[in-house]
């Protein structure tokens, strides 16, 4: 069996050896019948240890049932403090099992702790192929029991806490598909958010008529171990969607991957990922704006209706009444550019609110202007104005709409040429 030294030898003291079990002491390792080896359990008698007794190993005044130390000042690859390596054929076999039970305040199954290196891990998991065609791989399962309790049963609990200044906090890292059969739920309590505002409609609509929806495939190839999706996928690139949602978009460093000799089985990475569940609301809200939209334009229909039943029936009676037909709803001057930032080619939609004459002006940041446009005499209604801007240098741009000069000013960007 192995035991530790305990000798006054410096060189010696500590060490690991090899010991014949027919030379044990009464009291070191009890040989039982059956050709195990025992020690500090209930039935042995002092001086023996009995069960309050804690056993270490490398350790003199050990802490726990079984202590376990070893101090390495120049280790390998992988120092390891205690290997556990079941060769069975036949049944169910455990490498390590731990149970903890009894009444009290708290009961912890397995307590880890990995920290001051360069990259700590507190549980790598290895799940080799199953030995069936039919058979599964599971590297972790997780149950919580909740019966006959009054709270909340958690399955699994996730946090990351304390994150640098340039990083960012994953309670969970995912690679390959991910199932819920209970469906996602994200915290949204009113009491948890400040510096609550509503979100505008208009600059919203805005917006989402700017996203650039793609059909792509992963490059698997190149990152086999990722788990990315197979086959054709339908999306956006988290570079476009940064540039009108920054917030939504994020850099993530995967770590290097561990090897089960303590090397690295891949090396680190950086990627974006996108948050696709915060365009919720802001589709939402250009949805809105989309029907409040909708519901102009046709009372301006029903409007036009009207007129025209008042023009034919003033035809009938020898006049026209045309002029003094029931007036259209009044419509708010607005300008809109999309998209924006611009493209090569881009439209100055435009609503004039009441009838007047239009002028359209570009000028850069320096109030230099950039081209003037006279639209002429307007009446209330909508229009669009196609803007060239191939040969516009990169850079931030402001579009003024004058209805009887009274300005309405948006500000544009082009963005220069990846």
């Amino acid at each position: 069996m192995v035991v530790v030294d305990n000798s006054s030898d410096p060189n010696e003291r500590g060490v690991l050896k090899w010991r014949d079990i027919g030379g044990l002491g009464q009291c070191d390792w009890i040989v039982q019948p059956g050709g195990d080896v025992s020690t500090a359990y209930v039935g042995l008698n002092t001086p023996c240890p009995t069960e309050v007794n804690n056993v270490g190993i490398g350790v003199e005044d050990p802490f726990a049932k079984l202590d376990v130390q070893k101090e390495v000042t120049e280790g390998g690859p992988a120092d390891i403090g205690v290997r556990s390596v079941m060769r069975l054929n036949e049944g169910t076999k455990h490498a390590f099992e731990g149970h903890t039970t009894g009444e009290g305040d708290v009961n912890v199954g397995v307590l880890i702790n990995s920290d001051n290196a360069a990259r700590n891990w507190g549980v790598v998991s290895y799940t080799g192929r199953s030995a069936s065609s039919g058979g599964n791989v599971v590297s972790g399962f997780f149950q919580a029991d909740g019966e006959n309790l009054g709270g909340d049963v958690i399955g699994v609990w996730s946090r990351a806490v304390n994150v640098g200044t340039w990083g960012v906090e994953w309670a969970g890292y995912f690679e390959g598909r991910g199932l819920i059969t209970g469906g996602p739920w994200t915290t949204s309590d009113e009491s948890l958010k400040h510096n609550i505002e509503d979100l505008s409609q208009a600059e919203a609509l805005e917006r989402v008529l700017q996203l650039q929806p793609k059909q792509y495939e992963f490059n698997i190839a190149e990152h086999p171990n990722m788990g990315l999706l197979p086959g054709v996928q339908h999306g956006f690139l988290a570079q476009d969607v940064e540039q009108l949602y920054p917030h939504l978009v994020a850099e993530v460093n995967r770590p290097a991957v561990p090897a089960m000799d303590g090397g690295e089985a891949e090396g680190p990475m950086t990627f974006k990922a996108m948050n696709y569940e915060g365009l919720i609301p802001e589709l939402t809200a250009a949805l809105q704006q989309e029907h409040q939209l909708v519901q102009q334009l046709a009372a301006q229909v029903q409007s036009l209706q009207q007129q025209v039943s008042a023009c034919c029936a003033a035809d009938v009676q020898g006049t026209r009444a045309m002029g003094t037909a029931v007036g259209l709803p009044l419509l708010e001057t607005d300008l809109r550019i999309v998209p924006n930032p611009v493209a090569d080619r881009t439209e100055l939609r435009y609503t004039v609110g009441s009838a007047g004459r239009v002028r359209l002006e570009v000028t850069n940041q320096m109030g230099r202007l950039v081209f003037s446009q006279d639209e002429g005499l307007r009446e209330p209604a909508p229009y669009t104005f196609g803007w060239d801007t191939t040969l516009l240098a990169a850079g931030t741009y402001f579009c003024t709409l004058y209805v009887n000069d009274e300005p309405l000013v948006k500000k544009a960007v082009k963005l220069a040429a990846r």
